[in-house]
């Protein structure tokens, strides 16, 4: 167990010459409740408002307190609707993330990352605003340097994303979100007099563990199944998670 959690699995996610930019990045799988998780950044799976809702996003504002509704509240609000006759304030666009302080669980982790993943229609149009929830949840968290991230199985729940698909698309972009990066330093121009070597710093990411903290086992077994069938390396330890 770890931070309360079921530790089920760890995969070896970039490293080993896998990526030749970057050293050992860690994916590993937990059972049980995201808000017991220990670390950098918790992402939370809101709505667009930010305000609080049902099931991980009632979770993680019920364990927060009520200073992250304030935090939130603070969020620039982007855009209004009117939705039943009521106006919707949007603060975090479904496919985007925010990030704010995390209230009563200071103790534990240091931001909260809240991104808007779609309700399901049909994959052409919900895959690629799930992909950049992940992506844009990893980009808001790698702005302030931190080392760890846990995420829950965004969309899947209410929101009726089926988990099979939607776990293929959680460890893919987070995938996809290194090789961008990787791509960005190996077409670096060469170094010179005013452009040496050390500017790859800032290309590079201090992302050591990539979490997913999932509640059932059922949604574990689709995670681990499509970190299989993605050829990611299983690593038989339980040594991980140093920070």
């Amino acid at each position: 167990m770890l931070f309360g959690l079921k530790h089920v699995a760890t995969y070896l996610l970039l490293g080993n010459n896998s990526i030749s930019h970057f050293d050992n990045v860690y994916l590993n799988l937990f059972q049980g409740d995201i808000t017991k998780w220990k670390g950098g950044a918790l992402v939370n799976a809101a709505n667009e408002q930010c305000l609080g809702g049902g099931g991980v996003d009632g979770a993680v504002h019920k364990a927060s307190g009520p200073k992250l509704k304030e935090f939130c509240n603070k969020l620039p609000i982007v855009k209004t609707y009117e939705r039943g006759g009521y106006l919707t304030n949007v603060r975090c666009p479904t496919g985007d993330a925010k990030i704010t302080l995390p209230g009563d669980l200071s103790n534990q982790i240091d931001y909260i990352i809240h991104t808007v993943g779609p309700i399901y229609v049909n994959d052409e149009i919900s895959a690629p605003i799930l992909e950049s929830s992940y992506i844009s949840s990893l980009e808001r968290g790698e702005e302030k340097n931190i080392t760890s991230i846990a995420f829950p199985a965004v969309s899947c729940g209410i929101y009726g994303y089926p988990t099979e698909k939607a776990s293929l698309i959680a460890i893919g972009s987070v995938q996809k979100f290194f090789q961008n990066k990787d791509e960005s330093i190996a077409n670096m121009p060469p170094p010179t007099e005013s452009l040496d070597s050390s500017c790859t710093y800032n290309y590079r990411s201090n992302y050591k563990n990539i979490d997913f903290v999932l509640y059932t086992k059922g949604t574990v077994d689709a995670w681990g199944k499509a970190a299989d069938y993605l050829k990611l390396q299983k690593l038989d330890t339980d040594q991980f998670h140093e920070d």
